[in-house]
């Protein structure tokens, strides 16, 4: 049933990397609202992965189909995540109703992820099994690129305001490089068409 094929290798070493970051991060304050933010952040990107190594590993369509569907369905749940985590850390306490906005739009939509093919399918390449885009997965998209925009304007507004200190400067700069690199490598899901 499984097999381990070389693609799922370096998928699978970086989401163990993932797990451990979000470990780490929840482990230094279990209190702190971004601490746990950031965790679970870290942690859907470790399930995508690993459920991509699975995929890519498998033999099995039924397997390759769940493992598929988790990994997308994490994805999406890296939207809400992104957007608070990026709220608490910059401290913006207008855009809380957004972020609930996010959240209750996102919960709304996951039974449809999980138990349709509206938005996911999965398909057999030479690499192994990926998802492959249902009817309804670029709605999905628009939400998640929505989101992703909203997080670069917020970090780029902060990072131009005049009054923060400069270690704050330069967490927003970091975050907005890294998050920006992010949204860019998210264009992976082009080959779900």
């Amino acid at each position: 049933m499984f097999h381990i094929s070389p693609y799922s290798i370096p998928v699978g070493i970086a989401s163990l990397g993932f797990l451990f970051l979000s470990i780490f991060v929840y482990s230094k304050n279990r209190r702190s609202l971004r601490n746990i933010l950031f965790s679970g952040l870290t942690f859907c990107i470790f399930v995508w992965l690993f459920a991509y190594a699975v995929c890519y590993s498998t033999k099995s369509d039924k397997v390759a189909y769940v493992f598929a569907r988790l990994s997308c369905t994490t994805v999406f749940l890296l939207a809400p995540f992104w957007y608070h985590s990026t709220v608490a850390i910059l401290k913006i306490e207008n855009e809380r109703r957004r972020v609930r906005l996010v959240w209750i739009f996102v919960i709304l939509f996951l039974p449809f992820f999980v138990f349709s093919k509206y938005f996911l399918d999965a398909s057999k390449h030479y690499w192994g099994y990926y998802s492959k885009a249902g009817p309804l997965h670029p709605l999905s998209l628009v939400i998640w690129y929505a989101v992703c925009f909203r997080v670069l304007y917020l970090l780029f507004k902060n990072y131009k305001r005049k009054d923060i200190t400069p270690l704050e400067k330069n967490q927003a700069k970091y975050l907005l490089w890294a998050y920006f690199f992010a949204a860019i490598c998210s264009l992976d899901y082009m080959q779900k068409y």
